[in-house]
């Protein structure tokens, strides 16, 4: 088929952390107007692959061409630009702001197209009020889920972070904090547009990060139970939450108003 007709191509992609191949050498093409599902078991590399597609992430190897523009040529201007107005990925969890409503979380959303409209965000709101309900819960759950198996494989964890060096696995957890990174700066950037205030740096988003991931490192090398650590986990988030409301100028006396 003519390349000029062709959404989507993808030339020998692939995506490493250290010895693991989330994608291995993956090349497809998708024509304009064409479906396409892709299916697979758990950890076979579909989230993966969709971080990729949608501007989320970028490849270790190979090329990603979204109608006839190479992702990788891109500024993060332009890739934001593509995710705006090219791109709409459905998360498997909410992903909301936690301190607005389900309709403000709408209205980000209808902000970022310059069309905020109320109403709108209200029929919208209703059709997921229940399920959104249900978010903080499985955001709770999900740390609980990290914890245990942080525990469940701790020795081999501590082993990554203490016995790593020289190995192919040394910038494992400088990968992991560039990906929270860019989960980080999204998140800036929207509750920036959304409530004000000065833009936060790159070097505030790095730390940010780094912060997150330092918590769950001294918990594994650190405290010796998962008990324990559930406990100290939930200071830890707290206390986070609290620095990342404070700098939009939210308090925690105000979150939820």
């Amino acid at each position: 088929m003519d390349n000029e007709h062709m959404l989507l191509e993808l030339d020998h992609i692939s995506k490493i952390y250290g010895d693991l191949h989330a994608v291995d050498d993956l090349s497809l093409t998708v024509p304009q107007g064409q479906w396409l599902a892709i299916v697979g078991s758990s950890g076979s590399g579909k989230t993966t692959l969709m971080n990729m597609i949608g501007c989320m992430d970028t490849p270790s190897k190979g090329s990603v061409m979204l109608e006839g523009r190479r992702l990788e040529d891109l500024n993060a201007r332009q890739l934001a630009d593509v995710r705006k107005n090219m791109i709409g990925l459905v998360f498997q969890k909410f992903y909301l702001v936690p301190h607005l409503t389900a309709v403000e979380n709408v209205m980000v959303a209808q902000y970022y197209h310059s069309v905020v409209d109320e109403k709108q965000a209200m029929e919208a709101g209703e059709l997921f009020g229940e399920e959104a309900q249900e978010g903080d819960a499985d955001d709770y759950q999900t740390t609980l889920n990290i914890v245990h198996e942080l525990y469940r494989y701790r020795d081999r964890f501590r082993l990554l972070l203490e016995r790593s060096q020289g190995s192919s696995m040394e910038g494992a957890v400088d990968e992991i904090v560039r990906i929270c990174e860019g989960h980080y700066r999204m998140l800036a950037d929207m509750m920036q547009q959304h409530i004000g205030g000065e833009k936060i740096s790159h070097d505030v988003i790095h730390w940010i990060a780094h912060m997150q991931i330092d918590v769950f490192v001294y918990a594994v090398t650190h405290i010796d139970t998962e008990a324990e650590a559930v406990r100290y986990m939930g200071h830890a988030v707290k206390y986070m939450v609290c620095g990342w409301y404070g700098m939009f100028g939210v308090t925690p006396d105000t979150v939820g108003q």
